[in-house]
């Protein structure tokens, strides 16, 4: 415990318990959690890390959508199964999935970025990073589902 002194009026002193937060994590959950898939996880961070040379017309198509956001972080396109958004920093595209039918999800995301312009090629070097909504997450939690953060192909 770390004890402090405050001075109140008229000089008198209090003493004051401040308990500090123990630095040992406590599990929050013994439910099982959908597992990420480790090699697409380190792919998808090499490129964000190591950015790779885009194409001329997915240079194009990038710089059109965010345009759309004036330059900006925010959203590009939300369904009921997913929702998509340009953030300004890191630069990436990222895509929460809204849907526990996942493959679905990820295939309309990634037809719609395609529809906008851009090669399968280009969103495997954007980096298009995909994640799992809270809920959808606790839904599949019992499954054997392993995650890929990546468009399908990358």
């Amino acid at each position: 415990m770390l004890t402090t002194t405050t001075k109140f009026k008229k000089e008198q002193e209090t003493n004051i318990q401040i308990p500090i937060a123990s630095l040992t994590p406590s599990p929050t959950s013994t439910q099982p959690q959908v597992k990420y898939n480790p090699e697409k996880n380190d792919q998808l961070l090499n490129n964000v890390i190591n950015r790779q040379t885009l194409t001329s017309s997915d240079v194009e198509t990038k710089q059109k959508l965010i345009n759309k956001l004036n330059g900006k972080s925010g959203i590009l396109q939300k369904t009921i199964d997913y929702q998509l958004e340009y953030i300004l920093s890191p630069d990436l595209f990222q895509v929460e999935i809204l849907n526990t039918d996942v493959n679905f999800a990820k295939k309309q995301a990634t037809t719609w970025l395609i529809q906008q312009g851009f090669s399968l090629n280009g969103l495997c070097k954007l980096p298009v990073m995909f994640y799992l909504n809270q809920e959808v997450k606790n839904d599949l939690s019992n499954t054997d589902i392993e995650f890929n953060p990546l468009p399908e192909g990358c």
